[in-house]
């Protein structure tokens, strides 16, 4: 009944619809007795629950995924996302503060000790208050004792860790540093709400229900994004936290790390709605922890409220860099269809007309991307190299297809394809996009200032900075000048500029630290003087 399920999964109508529910119906009653068939069920029941046939065959999978339990192979299944199976990983520092708040019970150390060397025996004074400094100077318990000694009956060793790391007096990046560095190994016991693949899902109202085929074909990407028929929401703060949980659990039970997700912004927060139960959630990140030029959205890609792909989206100079990454159960299912959509929604965002793709997406370091053919995903797209080697490969290969349909690709010629980025612009051919644009030589310059005046006293730098371009650009001095200052006068010219081009130069950066980071950059993508001076910035200091 299993070969049964995985034979019509992919079919739909009458007939595939009935055999479906007649292998759910067996499934409800019993369950594969490997734990590899288990997993093979589990992810069958998440690809119905995203495409179901019918209201009959989506509430039959709810139900299998609603009770659905390792039993016996919790140990195996362990790492696999399943409800009831453990995670093990070295979650990154704010992933793992995120965690030890919503489960103080839930995470425990993987195995091993705290007696072995680590940064956090210097740091074991610091974990205490000043009255417990006579026995933390004196008694040299060890790290694992002092723990279980100083932790509360309330939480676990890990708990206790990462909250008293997090409550050090140091900045968050050191902070971040010392944890990473630490390196510990933790477990996520599994609990009935903790994170998990089971039940990633989005609640929605409607579901589009699949009739007929699947759509395979590839979009006119070109035509399509001229006019991308997508539109942008606000949600409600209780859905806008959900959304952000949903993020970081589903990193949590990848043993991934994204930055966007572990900086996510519940204020900056949107839904890009399209056909067919295809949804977008844009999250936005912290104004502390943007960067300095460039907008970043995470996204999660849900299908009828299924979380199936996720990845970010950088803007600036109307153009997008795109990380797009479907995950395993859904691969084969309207995958292009689905990678339009995300496209259509960083189009609307960002009102770009370039997107780019970085070599790790197509096989720079990345045997994953390598292996499943990615270049050929996005070149089948229209995406196209600017570099002139991987131009010249490119158009070999093409035309080697053309020739012969079944022609593949070496390994080795996968490899020096992925080394130069690609582009897909919808717009009139241009290169000041991002992947070309070197913006290392910005802050080259703006190092080069904070030097000549400032040397060794940088955060006086910053400040004095931030007092300075806010009067000159006749503004009152905000959070975005702490950052923007020392940009705003390294900036060739600026003292000349027109009274309105300064004041609209202000209007950026107070837009950066404002609660929506897709406002800054339709400001800055929209002040010219602006965009030419920050390139005249780069390569005049490029490195």
């Amino acid at each position: 009944m299993l070969k049964d399920l995985e034979r019509w999964i992919g079919v739909f109508g009458e007939e595939a619809a009935e055999k479906k529910l007649l292998a759910l119906r067996w499934a409800d009653r019993r369950r594969p007795r490997t734990a590899k068939g288990l997993h093979r069920l589990h992810d069958l029941l998440l690809i119905l629950r995203a495409w179901p046939d019918s209201p009959a065959v989506l509430a039959a999978a709810e139900k299998a995924l609603a009770r659905f339990s390792a039993g016996a192979h919790r140990a195996r299944l362990a790492d696999s996302g399943i409800a009831g199976t453990e995670t093990r990983d070295r979650f990154f520092y704010e992933l793992a503060g995120w965690l030890a708040s919503r489960w103080p019970d839930r995470r425990r150390r993987d195995g091993g000790d705290l007696e072995g060397p680590s940064c956090l025996d210097d740091l074991l004074p610091h974990f205490g208050v000043r009255a417990e400094l006579p026995g933390l100077e004196q008694c040299d318990f060890g790290l694992k004792e002092w723990v279980e000694r100083m932790r509360g009956p309330f939480e676990t060793d890990a708990a206790f860790l990462v909250r008293r790391l997090r409550s050090l007096p140091a900045g968050d990046l050191l902070k971040e540093e010392l944890f990473d560095r630490a390196d510990l190994p933790f477990r996520l016991l599994p609990g009935p709400d903790t994170p998990s693949r089971t039940r990633e899902r989005l609640p929605r109202r409607t579901v589009a229900y699949q009739s007929g085929p699947l759509d395979r074909s590839r979009p006119d990407l070109s035509k399509l994004l001229r006019r991308p028929d997508v539109r942008i929401r606000a949600v409600p703060p209780r859905q806008a936290r959900e959304i952000c949980d949903l993020a970081r659990g589903a990193m949590a039970v990848r043993h991934r790390d994204l930055e966007a997700f572990a900086q996510a912004d519940p204020r900056d927060v949107r839904l890009a709605d399209g056909e067919a139960g295809m949804q977008v959630a844009l999250i936005g990140v912290r104004p502390e922890r943007r960067f300095l030029l460039e907008t970043i959205y995470g996204y999660l890609l849900l299908k009828n409220g299924v979380l199936v792909g996720y990845g970010t989206g950088i803007g600036l100079f109307r153009s997008c860099e795109i990380a797009f990454n479907l995950l395993p159960p859904f691969r084969g299912y309207e995958a292009s269809r689905l990678y339009a959509f995300v496209l259509c929604a960083f189009r609307t965002l960002f009102d770009c007309d370039t997107f780019t793709v970085d070599p790790y997406q197509i096989g720079e370091d990345n045997d994953e991307a390598l292996d499943s053919g990615a270049w050929w995903f996005y070149a089948k797209l229209g995406f196209r190299p600017f570099d002139d080697d991987a131009k010249r490969l490119a158009k070999r290969e093409l035309d080697a297809v053309k020739r012969k349909p079944s022609h593949r690709t070496s390994r080795p010629n996968l490899v020096r394809l992925a080394r130069a980025p690609l582009f897909l612009q919808a717009g009139r051919a241009r290169r000041d996009v991002l992947g070309v644009v070197d913006l290392a030589g910005v802050g080259l310059a703006v190092s080069a200032l904070l030097a000549e005046r400032f040397g060794s006293r940088r955060e006086e730098g910053e400040r004095a900075l931030a007092r300075e371009a806010a009067a000159l650009l006749g503004a009152r001095n905000g959070p975005g000048f702490r950052a923007w200052g020392p940009l705003v006068l390294a900036l060739p010219g600026v003292e000349t500029w027109p009274a309105a081009a300064r004041r609209a130069l202000a209007g950026v950066v107070q837009a950066k630290a404002g609660r929506r980071e897709s406002d800054y950059l339709l400001r800055f993508d929209a002040h010219g003087r602006l965009r030419e001076a920050v390139l005249d910035l780069a390569r005049a200091h490029a490195p």
